[in-house]
C-alpha cells in the first residue's frame, strides 16, 4: 500500500527553450477522491498577490491550462529533484537526436544537428551547475552546525 502524498509536495520538469534551461515547479494543490491535482508554480500567473496586505500571496483560482490531474494510485508525476528532471531532459534529448539519425561522430553542417548538440551541451552544463549548487549548499549546512 502506498502512502498518500502530502499537499504542497513539489515536483520538477526541465526543458530547453531558446538556448536556456527552464525548470518548472509543480506543486500538489488538492486531493479529491482518487485524484490529485498539481499546479505549475508560475510567478504572476498562478502564484499571485491576493490583496494589498503585506505577504498575502496565494494561488490563483482558475488556471486550468497550468493544472494536471492524475490518479493517486499511479504515484506523483514529474521528478522529485531538479537534478533528476535535468537528467531526464538530457536522456530524451539524446534519444531524439539518435532517432533523427544524428550521431556524435557526424560532421556539423545541418541546422538540426547543431541544435541537438547545443541542447545536449546546455543540459550537460546545467547538470554540472546543479551538482555544484547542491554541494555548496551541503557545505554551508555543515558549516552552520
Amino acid at each position: 500500500m502506498t502512502t498518500r502524498p502530502k499537499i504542497g509536495t513539489k515536483r520538477y520538469t526541465a526543458l530547453v527553450w531558446q538556448g536556456k534551461v527552464e525548470i518548472a515547479v509543480h506543486v500538489l494543490r488538492t486531493i479529491r477522491g482518487r485524484y490529485g491535482y498539481m499546479i505549475q508554480h508560475v510567478h504572476g500567473v498562478t502564484w499571485i498577490k491576493k490583496s494589498k496586505k503585506h505577504g498575502d500571496w496565494g494561488y490563483a483560482n482558475n488556471t486550468p491550462e497550468y493544472r494536471t490531474k492524475f490518479p493517486l494510485s499511479s504515484g506523483l508525476p514529474y521528478f522529485p529533484t531538479r537534478l533528476s528532471a535535468l537528467r531526464d531532459a538530457l536522456k530524451w534529448a539524446k534519444v531524439f537526436a539518435k532517432e533523427d539519425g544524428l550521431d556524435e561522430l557526424t560532421e556539423i553542417g545541418d541546422d538540426a544537428q547543431t541544435t541537438y548538440r547545443q541542447e545536449i551541451r546546455i543540459l550537460e552544463t546545467a547538470i554540472k551547475r546543479e551538482r555544484t549548487r547542491r554541494t555548496k549548499n551541503k557545505e554551508k549546512a555543515n558549516d552552520r552546525v
